[in-house]
């Protein structure tokens, strides 16, 4: 159950990561 949560926790992590990078390349299309 820990592990579980851990992974969990991570793959978050990581698409808290993908949305903050993603979202400067909308806003410079969005500008462009």
């Amino acid at each position: 159950l820990t592990l579980f949560n851990h992974n969990s926790h991570y793959f978050i992590r990581v698409l808290h990561t993908l949305h903050l990078l993603h979202m400067p390349i909308d806003a410079t299309t969005y500008q462009l």
